[in-house]
């Protein structure tokens, strides 16, 4: 079927792409808010996973969080969570004049997993949005954050961030902390000159997109997500 062509292509030069330029820890974005590159993000993530690949999918949107939703999970205790603890620990941290040690921060300890979820595929764990009271440009400008995501690259093969569209502040946040970036682009509504524009913008910010994923306007019909982890 077209769906199970384009699923190939996508895995595979998504593992070229992490062969030729080691990018494990990939973001994914889109031109406008829509579902398209959440979808996509929640799709590469499986499809990594059912190749054995152990993957962790981070839901970064917390505008519109979707990941839990789509792997029927519970929102909170997610990534806001997480970094406002890593925040709090800091800060007793310095407090204590560097008396204080967490439980969670002893050697080889990373305080994601306490926050991570499994899912219905054994080799993908997810970390929802969690619920976020500010605004979500100041949470994922937290200094925590980078750090936290390539901790995660040492027990998970690949990282893939689910970010808000490209006009948000917080994506060049996660841009910039991320190995590659691709941007999820629609065929049906999105013209060459607002994606020249798109990629010049992430150009001048420093950040130069991976490659894009070209999406037509059905797949919000033609992409569901399964409990199951099936395509």
């Amino acid at each position: 079927t077209p769906l199970l062509e384009d699923s190939r292509l996508l895995l595979a030069n998504t593992l070229l792409l992490a062969e030729e330029t080691q990018a494990r820890l990939l973001t994914i974005t889109g031109l406008q808010d829509s579902l398209e590159s959440s979808m996509i993000a929640l799709h590469l993530a499986r499809l990594l996973a059912q190749c054995r690949c152990n993957v962790l999918l981070v839901d970064a949107n917390l505008a519109h969080p979707m990941q839990h939703i789509w792997n029927e999970k519970p929102l909170q205790g997610g990534l806001v969570e997480l970094l406002e603890f890593a925040q709090d620990a800091d800060r007793e941290s310095i407090r204590g004049k560097g008396q204080f040690r967490p439980k969670i921060r002893e050697p080889g300890v990373s305080p994601i997993g306490r926050y991570l979820q499994r899912t219905a595929l054994p080799s993908l764990q997810l970390l929802p949005a969690g619920k976020a009271q500010r605004d979500p440009a100041t949470i994922l400008g937290m200094s925590a954050l980078p750090q936290l995501l390539h901790q995660a690259l040492n027990f998970v093969d690949f990282v893939i961030i689910d970010c808000p569209s490209f006009s948000q502040a917080e994506v060049h946040l996660l841009g910039a902390s991320s190995d590659q970036l691709l941007l999820v682009v629609n065929s049906a509504c999105n013209r060459l000159p607002q994606i020249e524009q798109a990629i010049e913008n992430f150009s001048q910010a420093g950040i130069k997109p991976g490659g894009l994923i070209v999406v037509q306007s059905r797949l919000n019909h033609r992409f569901q997500a399964g409990g199951d982890g099936s395509l």
